[in-house]
């Protein structure tokens, strides 16, 4: 089993049994506008939403698959009309590259 880890660049990538407990509070401590950026399927990030959406104006935003560039303008632009503060990306390597 790997440790808990946290690896950070001009993001910071939280992986680890037990982390997700801590996610809303790292989360507001950058702002409470929350762009969640998740897979194919919403539902997998449902926990995640709800959790952040006590404290947070939460919109959401679906990758489902390897990104491409409409699907970042379209990202950008729902990014903008929620005015996020912080971009989550919940997921695998897609889901992370559109949220970065």
């Amino acid at each position: 089993m790997l440790p808990a880890f946290s690896f950070m660049t001009a993001t910071e990538i939280r992986f680890g049994r037990g982390t997700s407990s801590q996610a809303a509070e790292a989360v507001t401590a950058y702002g409470k506008r929350v762009l969640l950026v998740h897979g194919a399927s919403a539902s997998r990030a449902d926990w995640l939403a709800n959790t952040l959406g006590e404290a947070c104006r939460v919109a959401r935003f679906a990758v489902p698959g390897e990104p491409d560039m409409d699907m970042i303008q379209t990202g950008l632009e729902v990014a903008r009309q929620h005015g996020a503060e912080v971009v989550v990306a919940l997921g695998g390597g897609a889901t992370i590259d559109a949220g970065f």
